[in-house]
């Protein structure tokens, strides 16, 4: 499963795994970074300091409405807006607005997008969020339904 997890192959983890990949836990104020950048995420505390992946993640969010709500997801220590320090899931969720903290979710990981990185700026940074935003809702537009 880890070696499958390592490679972003869900597929192959899910098989082994008897269900697809996903990750709970309770949703917790974190630094509204997001929020500001007109990206809300539900931050997710996660039960280890260190995960098992690391990237931007096309993902279905579970535990808030009758359906999965697609969405992106950053897992990772978050090189983008800081150096160093645990990993942090952070998910920001398609046509939804609503509060969730302190509620319990599970975003279940459907296709790695990208790695961490670190930019130079928050606008650069909003500016890659918005691609992702698109690369997620072009791989949820060619999944069956």
């Amino acid at each position: 499963v880890r070696e499958a997890l390592a490679s972003a192959d869900f597929a192959s983890a899910a098989k082994l795994l008897g269900r697809s990949y996903a990750i709970c836990g309770r949703v917790v104020h974190g630094a509204k970074r997001g929020r500001d950048m007109g990206f809300p995420t539900a931050n997710v505390r996660l039960a280890r300091p260190k995960a098992a992946l690391h990237g931007v993640f096309a993902v279905k969010c579970f535990g808030v409405a009758t359906r999965g709500l697609e969405g992106v997801a950053s897992l990772g220590t978050n090189p983008a807006v800081r150096h160093d320090g645990p990993a942090t899931l952070e998910a920001f969720l398609f046509d939804f607005s609503g509060d969730l903290y302190g509620r319990r979710i599970s975003l279940e990981f459907v296709k790695k997008l990208r790695d961490e990185a670190h930019f130079a700026s928050l606008e650069e940074l909003g500016r890659q969020i918005r691609r992702d935003c698109e690369a997620a809702r072009e791989t949820f537009r060619s999944m069956p339904r």
